[in-house]
This record gives structure tokens, sequence and C-alpha cells, in this order.
């Protein structure tokens, strides 16, 4: 089993699963404009027709986070989403 199949397995533990996957331009684009952590997660979970009222029971995940060239987010492996907005 590979870590996306996983990944959407334990998915299904959460009232919402969103998943990001950062080789579309789709689910890159709000990584390179937002302006705070707040806008990025209202975006996220805009783009992807979440409730943003139930954050605190929502996985994100992800996928190619270490992608990196010229016009591509910054090296994200070393942040962590927390969706209750504590600093972990």
């Amino acid at each position: 089993m590979g870590k996306t199949t996983a990944i959407r397995q334990i998915g299904k533990d959460f009232s919402q699963f969103i998943y990001l996957n950062l080789e579309l331009p789709e689910d890159k684009k709000p990584f390179l404009e937002f302006v705070n952590f707040d806008t990025l997660l209202q975006t996220l979970f805009f783009l992807k027709d979440k409730s943003l009222s139930i954050r605190s029971e929502t996985l994100i995940f992800i996928d190619e986070i270490q992608i990196r060239s010229v016009g591509q987010p910054p090296d994200l492996r070393g942040l962590f989403l927390n969706i209750h907005g504590e600093n972990l």
C-alpha cells in the first residue's frame, strides 16, 4: 500500500479530508499567495469545498511537499498545519 492510499484510508476516520498535491497548480497556488495562516486555511477549505466550522475534525494532507524550483512554494516539510490554531 502506498502513502497516498494509506492517508486516504486514515482520512475516512475524520469528518473531512483535504488532499493537496503540490504538483498541481491549483493546489500549489494558495501556498504561493497566502498572506497569513488564517487566510491560507480559509482558502484551502473554500477551494476544496469543506466546512471551516468543523476544521478540528479535518485531516489535511499535503502530498509532493518536497518539490521545489523557481516559482514554487518554500520547503514546507517543517510546517505543521495545526488547524486548531495552536503551535506545535
